[in-house]
């Protein structure tokens, strides 16, 4: 009878457990969306030195994404997760071979991926109003301004944002993210201070302006295991139309003391253009990012950027070879992780939309450096740094089906001859990908 009656409770708290669930779900909007994305990359001297083989080379890789959105009356959770952690996966395995002619078989294991093929959240957050407050924590796909100061649009960052809309389309808002945390915690105990403790707090506003949108935030990177360390970022963009033309201005100014001793005083400015002419658009872009000079004053401008995947928004980069892993200024490859602080680009391209499938766009970008001689870049006394040609062809095959070719041509000048006079040779980066949403 015992027994009877535990198996009975078992049956109506799963019962209770269902019915509850079922009701959730009868209120729920919930959401399946994701994207399969495959590529397959060549490059050739990537390391601008053409006698050795380090700088060529061939990949295939798939990025996969999938994302949830539910919805429960005023409350939104999204769960994305992406594949990781790597951010791909790359076809073939990194085998053993006894020489370059005869490489080992291991088995099946051959015809595995060669990066695991974990998934790792993309994004993982909650949404909800509270008191005509817009709140948001979790991780985050975030920005600010034009990205050129901090972005986490690709990956995102785990943070607390609260916003303020007010009129029609104006909103102030600020927000936190813990970078490190000073204290490591594990279950049921604390292993104390582990060192170093990143906060970075930021705020924003975006004002309309009839046809034009003001948009000013202000930054504190702060990092408390160094006394008085704050790097403050203070931006404003101008966006609109006039004429028909579409314009972008973007300004940075830093201040505080970036490593507790030395003052920083870099800065950022762009000016974007984007003229219609027809079915062709005219794009014209500089960004100047100032650089290091001699003195004590820090003023390099001091960027916090994800690892760079042109093909998520190439609108935002001003390269598509030097800015995508080609040999830095004498060091080691970029491998994506954007640094613009010392350059000047000077961009000016043409989009031309030849169908409503196809699509081509072509541009120039000229690349000179604003660094001071022996400062960020010892030896080099040239600000010629290279010039690129880029390429980009968008063909839509089916509804959700887009194929992307890139192709990107770099052509270094006389600050590398200066820097490494093996690396001026030029490079080559060629992408194909194919792209299916859902």
């Amino acid at each position: 009878m015992k027994r009877f009656l535990m198996i009975m409770l078992a049956v109506a708290m799963v019962m209770s457990a269902a019915t509850a669930f079922a009701d959730v779900k009868a209120n729920s909007d919930i959401t399946l969306s994701g994207e399969i994305r495959v590529r397959a990359l060549t490059a050739k001297d990537m390391d601008l030195y053409a006698p050795t083989p380090q700088g060529d080379g061939d990949a295939n890789i798939t990025a996969i994404k999938i994302k949830m959105e539910a919805k429960v009356e005023k409350v939104k959770a999204v769960i994305e997760l992406q594949t990781g952690p790597a951010g791909f996966s790359k076809w073939g395995t990194v085998g053993t071979p006894n020489n370059e002619l005869n490489p080992t078989l291991t088995g099946f294991n051959d015809f595995q991926n060669a990066d695991a093929s974990d998934l790792y959240f993309r994004q993982s957050y909650l949404a909800f109003p509270l008191m005509g407050v817009n709140v948001s924590i979790g991780h985050q796909l975030l920005f600010l301004g034009e990205k050129s100061f901090f972005d986490a649009g690709k990956d995102g960052a785990a943070a607390i944002v609260l916003t303020y809309p007010f009129g029609k389309k104006d909103a102030v808002g600020i927000g936190t993210i813990k970078v490190t945390d000073n204290g490591v915690y594990t279950p049921n105990a604390w292993s104390g201070p582990t060192g170093n403790d990143k906060n970075f707090h930021f705020a924003f506003a975006s004002i309309d302006l009839g046809g034009h949108t003001l948009g000013l935030n202000i930054a504190d990177m702060h990092d408390s295991i160094i006394s008085r360390a704050d790097l403050y970022n203070w931006g404003l963009t101008l966006s609109g139309k006039v004429l028909g033309a579409k314009y972008t201005l973007v300004g940075d100014v830093q201040s505080g003391k970036q490593d507790g001793v030395h003052k920083n005083e870099g800065y950022h400015a762009s000016a974007m253009l984007d003229i219609p002419v027809s079915a062709v658009s005219l794009n014209l872009r500089s960004n100047y990012y100032s650089g290091e000079k001699d003195g004590d004053e820090v003023k390099k401008f001091v960027t916090y950027l994800e690892d760079l995947d042109y093909l998520d928004d190439p609108t935002h980069y001003d390269t598509f070879v030097w800015g995508y892993f080609t040999r830095a200024m004498g060091t080691q490859y970029g491998q994506g992780v954007p640094d613009p602080g010392g350059f000047w680009f000077n961009r000016i391209a043409a989009d031309y939309k030849v169908t409503k499938d196809l699509n081509l766009k072509l541009a120039y970008i000229n690349i000179k450096g604003t660094y001071g001689k022996n400062a960020q870049f010892a030896g080099v006394c040239s600000k010629k740094v290279a010039d690129e040609v880029d390429f980009m062809l968008t063909y839509t095959i089916a509804k959700n089906l887009t194929w992307w070719f890139q192709t990107g041509y770099l052509m270094p000048s006389k600050a590398y001859k200066e820097k490494n006079t093996l690396a001026t040779d030029p490079a080559l980066l060629a992408i194909n990908t194919l792209v299916f949403q859902f």
